[in-house]
């Protein structure tokens, strides 16, 4: 073997080392990204759906028996931003787009209050627009599927 063959296997097994060390460290850095995310986009749920609740807590301490019909329909529209809130959170859950783990862990008392609710039932009849909703309340709570 020639010094020249030597030294252009030097090379390449540095080359090679180099860029093993390159494919680890960008692995690395991918979790670390990848945390970073799950933990904003949960944190963008967790705001939604506080901004929600908050909204209603608000129409409910102004309750106007005089405006009656104008409080329905704007405790109707806070119901249906906190229902989206949790579609999104729910579909984001599906897509595995978030932590699952966590996710459950958080939700799993809420998304169970919400589909039992006798109040809201009627937001989850069949051809209800919550199918994210449901399809995770069916995941957790119902065991014959």
């Amino acid at each position: 073997m020639t010094i020249y063959e030597k030294i252009s296997i030097s090379i390449s097994s540095i080359a090679l080392v180099v860029s093993l060390l390159s494919v680890i460290f960008s692995k690395i850095n991918m979790n670390k990204i990848e945390k970073i995310y799950y933990g904003q986009s949960e944190l963008a749920i967790r705001e939604s759906i506080t901004n929600a609740k908050n909204k209603i807590t608000d129409i409910l301490s102004n309750v106007n028996n005089q405006n009656n019909l104008y409080t329905k329909q704007c405790m109707k529209v806070a119901i249906e931003q906190l229902l989206n809130s949790y579609e999104e959170a729910c579909t984001k859950y599906i897509d595995s787009k978030i932590d699952k783990k966590r996710f459950k862990k958080t939700y799993f008392n809420e998304i169970k209050n919400l589909v039992e609710s006798e109040e809201l039932n009627q937001y989850f009849n069949f051809g209800s627009k919550y199918d994210a909703i449901k399809k995770v309340y069916n995941e957790w709570f119902n065991l014959e599927k």
